[in-house]
């Protein structure tokens, strides 16, 4: 774990972006399944889908700090899978986080269950990362999420990221009535064990 930690961040500022992604995905995986991380308020924000209360023209970004903090990830065991959706939707432990085979995986990298649904992550090391309100609506209805449960969604993103990190569409979630028991986060992950 040490290794895989100094590894991701020894190759951050070189030209290889494919080979660092998949470090940062591997270490964030990791790291989640080795115990909770608890993100401080400065370090996680959910991205509400409401228009900002004072927005500037057609501004639809609206980020909002978590400000009691939140907590993600549980001890569990890594299982990568053909259908990393259809496996976490059949498991109804809370003992596996999910992660596709297909590296080209069309919306997140890993997921897995939790109390009150589901929480997948999306783990970049890019300021900037596809959001579709289309992939969200397709991922609930894949997940059978009924609206009882939610969904959360974390884009993981390196610490030195956070402040810049955006999704396109900046406010998937806006006017979505269908996914109201869906929420997105953005968390800024540093190489602390915590």
């Amino acid at each position: 774990d040490q290794h895989l930690k100094m590894s991701w961040y020894s190759v951050f500022n070189e030209g290889n972006a494919g080979n660092r992604g998949n470090l940062f995905e591997s270490y964030v995986r990791r790291k989640f399944s080795l115990g909770p991380v608890f993100f401080r308020k400065e370090e996680a924000r959910e991205s509400l889908g409401t228009l900002p209360a004072n927005r500037k023209g057609n501004e639809k970004k609206n980020y909002a700090p978590v400000d009691k903090g939140i907590t993600l990830g549980s001890a569990r065991g890594i299982v990568r899978s053909a259908n990393m959706v259809v496996s976490v939707r059949e498991d109804q432990t809370h003992n596996h986080l999910y992660y596709s085979k297909n590296e080209r995986e069309p919306f997140v990298d890993m997921i897995f269950r939790v109390d009150n649904g589901f929480d997948a992550i999306q783990a970049t090391i890019s300021k900037k990362h596809d959001c579709e309100t289309e992939k969200i609506r397709t991922l609930k209805t894949q997940l059978a999420l009924d609206d009882s449960a939610t969904l959360r969604i974390f884009y993981a993103v390196p610490l030195c990221y956070y402040a810049e990190f955006v999704t396109d569409v900046v406010n998937p979630l806006l006017s979505h009535q269908d996914l109201s028991n869906v929420h997105i986060y953005h968390v800024g992950v540093s190489g602390n064990d915590s």
